[in-house]
């Protein structure tokens, strides 16, 4: 169990075996893009290194798929502001 209502999260790592399921592609070295689709902050410090691509869609409703899609193969850049800090 992650997080639901009423219960927080103990800690902001990738839940499970996520985190080395996505260290195991990532080292494959195959042109790979780590989508990470969340509610709120998640520590990928180990990932960072390792992954060539990483696209944090926190949850991206009815159209969320087509703009991924949109944003991996450079049809659009999309920026904006955050309403949390991501520290490098």
């Amino acid at each position: 169990q992650v997080e639901k209502e009423g219960i927080d999260r103990s800690n902001i790592s990738l839940p499970g075996y996520q985190q080395n399921l996505a260290a195991q592609i990532c080292a494959l070295g195959k042109p790979t893009v780590l989508i990470l689709v969340n509610g709120g902050i998640v520590a990928i410090d180990e990932l960072k290194a390792q992954c060539p691509s990483i696209l944090e869609v926190w949850y991206p409703g009815i159209r969320g798929a087509e703009a991924m899609f949109d944003t991996i193969f450079g049809v659009n850049n999309p920026g904006g502001k955050m309403a949390v800090t991501m520290y490098w």
